[in-house]
């Protein structure tokens, strides 16, 4: 049996019965099982907050009004069994109290070897309880008084033994029960100031002393903040300090781990250039969190799933992107021609982050919850990405479209006379009748030149009476116009062509002799059986074109 764990005192085994015994016995076989182990446990926990360094101050506050004479031997025999406990470099204090409160009964002091066991001596010359009244005011006000000393550690525990129904003398300034009362509000106050950059737990041992047991627990509450309440007999209280002796490195833990995680972490996210940014702020100092995957609502938009889980250290901050996904359309065309890429709109994104803190098995181990959960809610400006077809490729579609049409433009649309850079001349002669002339349009514009019905074919070429240009207009792509045929244009003389027009005068349709257009933007389009007639003082050559 280890020198920690020892039988239960005389005194306590004449007031317990046989299956009471029984069970203390196999409690107490458990507790000093596993206290062996204890440099074992949890050690990463115990390197990450640096156990061994610490420190911790104990305040025991002690009821010692009359009503608690019955279980006087168990509670000194549980206070030397938690001294004995109680590891070198922390700090004790005990707060005796009845109709007063006092804290130099048993002087405070720091554990050491030697000062451990005048500790013990000191509990066990403790005389019987002789207090009237139960003040649990002044009772606080003392135990607020050893918290907030000058050199008090960062880590604190109170352990408070009494039945909690407060009964305090008259002329108290705690006279009244009501948590909300000035007095009990300033004592808060106090406490809450004292305990600024300290952790405390709290422990209540409930006492079974009459009916109004843990009446006024809630002026504890009030006072020392969340409190820990356990009920004990004569039999059990000398056994839950031997289990608090066992657990000792692990409440240290446990309140350090606590006031860990209340630093929590934080989650935001923010529109950016190309996508919405996530970013996730760990407050924590010591343990590191590990960030689940999550998966997010993004209402008529695409859903995001965050792709994989994310290691936090401590103290630190990561970002990561959310695309909120426009779906592309889903009419084939309409999908092509539109362009993916990121705007700026108006989307809802919902998701709830969970995270772990490392290491999870040994926080599990205390009875911590290592998970917490955040709600994100961002309804406003993000940065959305619109699904469809890349620029690039959209790109190459319409150079594959051009170079197709230019293909068929080549193959199927252009004319078979191509512009040349000069004319082919015909010599024509004309008379009172009528002379066709159907010129083979190829490669080369044609010239058709003429004079007077005596002229020479030379002399028509060198010295025109009037001249008439004709080529194959090739249509204008893509527009096609004008249409592909053969066009006229005067370049001298009087030429005139007979053309279906609306005459407004008569109000019908009729043909009508028109000048030929002198340049070739205003060209006249030749179809089969065009007349051009050509007027020479008294005479008149008829030109009719045929292809």
């Amino acid at each position: 049996m280890s020198a920690g764990c020892r039988k239960p005192s005389p005194r306590l085994r004449q007031k317990t019965r046989p299956g009471q015994t029984l069970f203390l016995a196999l409690l107490l076989t458990l507790v000093c099982g596993t206290a062996g182990a204890e440099s074992e446990d949890l050690p990463r926990l115990k390197q990450l907050f640096n156990l061994q360094d610490q420190r911790a101050d104990y305040v025991l506050v002690v009821d010692t009004s009359k009503s608690m004479r019955p279980l006087w031997p168990a509670v000194k025999d549980g206070l030397r069994t938690f001294v004995r406990s109680l590891p070198e470099g922390d700090s004790v204090s005990f707060v005796f109290f009845a109709d007063e409160a006092s804290n130099t009964r048993i002087l405070p002091r720091k554990i050491a070897e030697g000062e451990r066991a005048i500790l013990e001596q000191e509990v066990l010359r403790l005389g019987a309880p002789d207090g009237q009244w139960t003040d649990l005011g002044r009772a606080l006000d003392k135990a607020v008084v050893e918290l907030s000393r000058p050199g008090a550690n960062r880590l604190q525990f109170v352990f408070l033994l009494s039945d909690f129904a407060h009964d305090p003398a008259k002329g108290s300034p705690f006279a009244e029960r009501d948590p909300s009362g000035a007095q009990w509000s300033e004592l808060a106050s106090r406490r809450r100031l004292a305990g600024t950059g300290r952790i405390s737990q709290t422990f209540a041992l409930l006492l079974p002393i009459g009916s109004q047991v843990g009446r006024d627990l809630r002026l504890v509450e009030t006072v020392l903040g969340p409190t820990e309440a356990v009920n004990v007999t004569a039999a059990t209280l000398e056994a839950w300090f031997e289990r608090r002796r066992a657990e000792i490195e692990r409440d240290k833990l446990r309140i350090l781990i606590g006031e860990e995680i209340a630093h929590g972490w934080s989650a935001e996210i923010q529109p950016s250039r190309h996508a919405n940014r996530l970013t996730i702020r760990s407050a924590q100092q010591v343990l590191s969190l590990v960030v689940a995957p999550t998966k997010w609502e993004t209402g008529d938009f695409d859903s995001v799933e965050q792709g994989r889980e994310v290691n936090l250290p401590p103290k630190a901050s990561i970002g990561s992107d959310l695309v909120v996904i426009q779906p592309a359309p889903a009419n084939l065309l309409r999908r092509i021609l539109t362009t993916r890429h990121t705007r700026e709109g108006v989307a809802s994104i919902r998701g709830r982050i969970s995270a772990t803190a490392e290491p999870a098995d040994e926080i599990r181990r205390l009875g911590i919850n290592p998970e917490s959960q955040r709600d994100v809610d961002h309804e406003g400006p993000s940065t959305i990405l619109q699904q469809g077809t890349a620029a690039w490729l959209q790109a190459a579609l319409a150079l594959l479209l051009l170079a197709a049409s230019v293909f068929s433009w080549r193959t199927w649309l252009r004319p078979r006379s191509l512009l040349a850079w000069h004319f082919r001349r015909i010599a024509v002669s004309g008379s009172s009748g009528s002379e066709q002339v159907s010129p083979s349009i190829g490669r080369e514009r044609l010239l058709l030149v003429g004079n007077t019905p005596d002229a020479s074919a030379q002399v028509t070429v060198a010295l025109p009476a009037f001249c008439i240009a004709v080529e194959s207009r090739r249509p204008r792509f893509p527009l096609l116009r004008p249409k592909r045929g053969v066009y006229a244009w005067k370049k001298s003389g009087p030429v005139k062509v007979e053309q279906r027009r609306y005459d407004p005068k008569r109000k019908q349709w009729g043909m009508i002799e028109v000048d030929l257009p002198s340049l070739p933007g205003q060209a006249i389009r030749l179809t089969p059986q065009t007349k051009i007639r050509v007027r020479l003082a008294d005479q008149q050559a008829t030109l009719v074109f045929q292809r």
